[in-house]
């Protein structure tokens, strides 16, 4: 059976018993895998929807001063150009691409060591989001929102089991 302590890393990094023997196996689960497939899916949609946002923004700013000169087929022309570069640029802009990857290959690494937390001010420090949370043990470093940030204790042993490329944390277990 878990402990707190475990069952409050398992909670918020939302794994299982069964992710974690996976992932100490050096590969991801296949509930990780359908997550993370899922969530590639929806933050690439949300990003090409966003980029046709812009690609009409930038068309319908287009229009307005070409329609003052009578050009309005350069609307058009615009517009085309600006969705080529932007989904040209997409896979380099799309977030989810820096998972997709490690999704490819399967593999999960680990580390077990002493935790090293820190919080750094973007310079306006008022909410907790306000700040950068990082992580380390050794020499590989995590960033993580407070919230996930919050579950692991500063000095405190952990084995981290995390995607090689991306650095996202999948699960971890305290040492003792």
């Amino acid at each position: 059976m878990a402990t707190d302590s475990q069952q409050k890393l398992m909670q918020t990094l939302n794994f299982t018993e069964a992710d974690l023997t996976a992932n100490r196996d050096g590969y991801l689960s296949e509930r990780q895998k359908a997550y993370w497939r899922q969530r590639r899916k929806l933050t690439t949609i949300a990003f090409r929807l966003g980029q046709i946002v812009v690609v009409l923004l930038l068309a319908g700013l287009v229009q307005l001063a070409a329609q003052k000169n009578g050009i309005i087929w350069l609307a058009f022309i615009v517009g085309l150009m600006g969705l080529a570069v932007l989904w040209a640029l997409g896979d380099l802009l799309n977030p989810a691409t820096d998972y997709q990857e490690d999704l490819r290959k399967g593999h999960v690494y680990s580390i077990c060591g002493d935790m090293k937390r820190t919080s750094l001010s973007k310079g306006y420090a008022r909410y907790p989001h306000d700040y950068y949370h990082k992580m380390q043990i050794e020499t590989v470093e995590f960033s993580a929102n407070g919230y996930r940030w919050s579950a692991f204790q500063n000095g405190k042993s952990y084995c981290i089991y995390y995607m090689p490329d991306s650095k996202i944390i999948l699960s971890a277990e305290a040492i003792d």
